[in-house]
């Protein structure tokens, strides 16, 4: 599959950002959903192992950002490294885990929080983070080194985002003021999983958000992991899928723990090579 979206690449070399977003993010579309297996151990220095033949919605996003920077020296590769992990280095510990704690303020060169000047009404969802738990909890098979257990404290997170509700009363509004090419992230604001992983999140899902400017509506490009119990109907498929962003709100407008969106831009001035 990369050959294809190398030639897809050059075939869009000089078409704007967002296109080449949107084609890379569409070009994948089917893909199953899945997780790499890389990053399982502690004392690996490069545990970096992509796989192009399935997707989580972290990683879809991520694969989609790497492929469409095309400036003389870059390399996916070496991108999806860094967007990967911090500052690229390719290990466990390193890897961008939690996306409100890690992916997003650790990948600020490539995206940018845009939720404030995108909301007509700013909700803000605060939680605690907890590394140390939650490594206890899901690699209670390693011997961990106590340099690592001292540098894991407890984070409180703030995320901002927009109300279900509200985008849903206020459509034409926030069709206007999205990015032509953005992210959103759905927020559960100080959503409970310390029994399954041992820490609390605000963020549980993502993916990109494109304008059709023919049917003005927001389209949601994303690898779709939900679980029966999470969704309205339970034939909905594990893959990577492009769905109306405000239908795919609306479907969870009276669930107990999803109250709205946390919105990214991505920065134009990375991909032009600055």
């Amino acid at each position: 599959m990369l050959a294809e979206l190398e030639v897809l690449s050059k075939d869009l070399v000089d078409a704007p950002l967002e296109v080449r977003l949107q084609h890379f993010a569409h070009k994948l579309l089917g893909v199953a959903f899945g997780s790499w297996q890389d990053g399982s151990n502690l004392e690996a220095e490069d545990d970096f192992n992509y796989n192009l033949d399935c997707l989580d919605c972290v990683t879809y996003v991520e694969v989609v950002l790497a492929l469409a920077k095309n400036v003389p020296g870059s390399n996916f590769v070496d991108l999806l490294r860094k967007i990967h992990y911090k500052d690229g280095v390719p290990n466990y510990l390193s890897r961008n885990h939690f996306v409100s704690l890690d992916w997003i303020p650790n990948n600020n060169f490539v995206v940018r929080d845009v939720t404030s000047n995108v909301a007509l009404e700013l909700q803000t969802a605060t939680t605690t983070i907890n590394k140390l738990n939650w490594l206890k909890k899901t690699k209670s098979e390693f011997n961990i080194p106590d340099y690592v257990l001292d540098s894991l404290q407890p984070k409180e997170v703030n995320s901002p985002y927009i109300a279900t509700t509200h985008l849903l009363d206020n459509q034409s509004f926030y069709f206007d003021k999205f990015p032509e090419a953005g992210i959103a992230c759905i927020v559960r604001p100080d959503w409970n999983m310390r029994d399954q992983i041992g820490t609390n999140l605000n963020i549980s899902h993502l993916g990109f958000v494109f304008k059709d400017h023919v049917t003005q509506t927001l389209r949601f490009y994303h690898a779709s992991g939900f679980v029966a119990d999470e969704v309205a109907t339970t034939d909905v498929p594990r893959k990577v899928l492009n769905t109306d962003f405000c239908e795919y709100l609306a479907r969870f407008i009276d669930s107990p723990t999803i109250r709205g969106c946390n919105i990214l831009s991505v920065t134009p001035g990375y991909y032009a090579g600055q």
